[in-house]
């Protein structure tokens, strides 16, 4: 670690601050997308993941069958099907929490909203109203 520090040109503690900030906005990422994986169950099929090396095995241009059945084997192992797994979770994670934020506003969400703000200035204006000097009244 001492050669590739001097290499940059960098102390550990540099190293350290350039990286955390970074570091810490992908845990938390990570974080996050975990848990929207747990509340929507979110988790890909076995049919999912072999469509996924069927699709990385055809992309590979210019390959023989011989070879195909060969970058199949680098991919369907135990371990290469959690990583394929892991990666497609992800990705659906992504796609759910897109599809969430894109979704057009309710009716009736924009106007609850509007009665927050309705009763918010209302009571604002009560508020003002108690705060006033009371009038003089006369009695006669």
């Amino acid at each position: 670690m001492a050669d590739w520090l001097n290499a940059i040109g960098q102390t550990e503690d540099e190293v350290r601050e350039a990286f955390g900030e970074q570091a810490d906005l992908n845990v938390r990422r990570g974080l996050v997308l975990g848990q929207l994986v747990d509340q929507e169950s979110i988790a890909p099929t076995d049919e999912q993941v072999d469509a996924e090396i069927d699709s990385l095995v055809s992309g590979m241009a210019g390959s023989t069958p011989e070879n195909q059945a060969a970058i199949r084997n680098l991919f369907d192992t135990p371990d290469g099907r959690v990583s394929i797994r892991n990666q497609l979770q992800t990705r659906l994670a992504i796609e759910r929490l897109e599809a969430i934020c894109t979704q057009p506003e309710e009716a009736s969400a924009t106007s609850q909203r509007q009665s927050r703000r309705r009763r918010a200035g209302a009571e604002a204006g009560a508020s003002d109203a108690d705060e006033a000097e009371p009038a003089e009244t006369v009695v006669t």
